[in-house]
């Protein structure tokens, strides 16, 4: 069976942080890698990231309508987003929250401004999965497939799996997958419950997007 090479379908074990803390510490370590790459220097590199943030679900639509114009579901409210965008590297983080509480799903988009951008994303994702993401179930994956799927005019591999909650034991369905949008890498990931899943608006979704 086949997996996504840059994504792996089973999160990150989630962290005993707040949803705000884990993004600052992402941004924190991108901008490590960013002046270490820069500067061609060892050690650690300190950079001043100042997020924009937003909180109504609006403007996290209205950011996220600027990594792609999904079709979001209207069952999917806007939670919380962040936009970093300076000379070295711009980032935008959407978090959506199912109305019911039973789902999340996240959207992020980075591009790297300087060098050879292939020389640093590899090492932005694997910062980004490090870190964790905020609300982001640690599931025991009993069924996973990958899909291929247009997003945005270009062919996307999104991988669609099924497992249970490590700590509740209660059945989820995880999808996730990189795909081009309009500024640069993006991934999106998203978790439902079993009983309020609907894939048929979730695959529905990822077509649509302009």
């Amino acid at each position: 069976m086949s997996h996504n090479a840059d994504f792996d379908p089973q999160p990150a074990p989630v962290k005993q942080k707040s949803g705000c803390l884990k993004w600052v510490l992402i941004f924190g370590a991108i901008g490590g890698v960013c002046v270490l790459a820069c500067c061609g220097v060892f050690g650690y590199g300190v950079y001043l990231f100042k997020p924009t943030m937003v909180q109504s679900s609006p403007e996290v639509k209205a950011l996220a309508a600027e990594i792609a114009d999904f079709d979001i579901p209207e069952d999917f409210q806007g939670k919380m987003g962040m936009k970093v965008d300076n000379f070295m590297v711009s980032m935008r983080i959407c978090d959506f929250e199912h109305q019911t509480g039973r789902g999340h799903m996240q959207l992020v988009e980075f591009k790297v401004k300087f060098g050879n951008p292939k020389d640093h994303e590899a090492q932005l994702k694997r910062q980004m999965q490090e870190q964790g993401a905020a609300e982001m179930k640690t599931l025991n994956i009993v069924k996973s497939e990958t899909r291929e799927i247009t997003v945005l005019g270009q062919p996307a591999q999104f991988t669609f799996a099924e497992g249970q909650d490590a700590s509740t034991s209660t059945s989820y369905h995880d999808v996730q997958g990189q795909f081009t949008g309009k500024n640069g890498v993006a991934k999106l990931h998203l978790q439902v419950e079993d009983e309020v899943w609907d894939e048929e608006a979730v695959v529905q979704m990822l077509e649509a997007a302009k």
